[in-house]
């Protein structure tokens, strides 16, 4: 109790759960099916993460947990991505505490041989009709079906497209 360094940490302390309980708070207020609808929906989708962080952390303890919990669950910076898209993820994952646990939680389960293998035995089913290794530089939507043209200049018509990035882009 006398030692400064032992209520350094009761606070750092403090403040992580402090934030963990907001976030929490927040995230249950994420309608699952439809996030655009929460009260707080239009405010939170024009703050990033790294904003709520500024404005609601007190030590930089608590702002490392946050940073490292989007980092290591989203793969991406607080800067690249809206708090309300990372609520309503939480959400979908029932909480920030499930996203982040190991046992019993999102982070438990891994593929032997790596997630990839599912992707990759799709697309041997699918045989030709999947095109690896071609960046997309334009998708042109006409009546009907897309013109996809890709980084080598090669171009498909295409009746359906699935587009699939990165959240930081």
């Amino acid at each position: 109790p006398g030692n400064p360094a032992y209520v350094t940490g009761l606070f750092e302390g403090l403040d992580t759960n402090n934030i963990v309980q907001k976030i929490e708070k927040c995230t249950n207020e994420i309608p699952p099916e439809a996030p655009w609808n929460a009260p707080r929906a239009k405010e939170w989708d024009s703050m990033t993460v790294k904003d709520f962080i500024d404005k609601e952390c007190w030590t930089s303890i608590a702002k490392t947990v946050v940073q490292m919990i989007v980092s290591g669950v989203y793969c991406c910076e607080p800067h690249e991505m809206s708090f309300l898209y990372f609520l309503t993820y939480l959400r979908s994952g029932q909480g920030i505490r499930r996203m982040i646990t190991i046992t019993n939680g999102a982070q438990e389960r891994k593929f032997v041989g790596g997630s990839m293998q599912v992707s990759e035995k799709i697309a041997e089913l699918l045989g030709n009709r999947v095109v690896l290794s071609s960046p997309v530089m334009k998708i042109q939507q006409e009546e009907g079906f897309a013109m996809v043209t890709t980084h080598s200049g090669q171009q498909y018509r295409l009746c359906n497209i699935w587009v699939y990035a990165s959240i930081s882009l």
